[in-house]
């Protein structure tokens, strides 16, 4: 059987848009990793900005969203193993991981958004994300907590 290629498309570019083509997206407001929370401490939201969002932590929401968001970027290698019992029957495919990466760049939380087709290739690509380290995402100077989705290809060599 040939061997296999896996790779795993790095969410970097300058742009802010991940590799992917998906968009980083920042944590729900309120969370201690991100939304309201990672607004860098110099910005102060005006107060009629309050009044007219009906809440600080909505305005200052508002202010954050504001900022641009560089995507966290992948720390080294993050190369899955191919699975033996797809590498066997001749299965590739891409999985597209959506991970959670908190502001000290560690995964706290990783689903599979779109499947390969096949439950190994799926596990493989799920394990690796988890274990993966980023430099975290930032806002404004500041680390922020993002869900950014990665594509793991898996593919044979012929």
């Amino acid at each position: 059987m040939p061997p296999g290629n896996v790779s795993v498309t790095r969410p970097d570019s300058a742009n802010g848009v991940p590799a992917s083509g998906a968009v980083a997206a920042p944590a729900a407001s309120g969370s201690a990793e991100g939304g309201a929370d990672a607004i860098p401490r110099a910005v102060r939201v005006d107060p009629t900005e309050s009044a007219r969002f009906g809440s600080a932590t909505e305005a200052a929401a508002r202010v954050a969203a504001r900022w641009p968001l560089s995507p966290p970027r992948l720390r080294g290698e993050a190369q899955p193993p191919y699975p033996e019992a797809a590498r066997r029957t001749g299965i590739e495919g891409t999985v597209l991981v959506k991970a959670h990466v908190l502001a000290s760049g560690s995964v706290d939380a990783a689903e599979v958004r779109r499947s390969a087709g096949h439950p190994d290739l799926d596990h493989a690509a799920l394990d690796t994300i988890r274990r993966a380290h980023f430099v975290p995402a930032e806002r404004g100077g500041q680390p922020v907590a993002v869900w950014v989705e990665i594509p793991v290809q898996f593919k044979l060599e012929r």
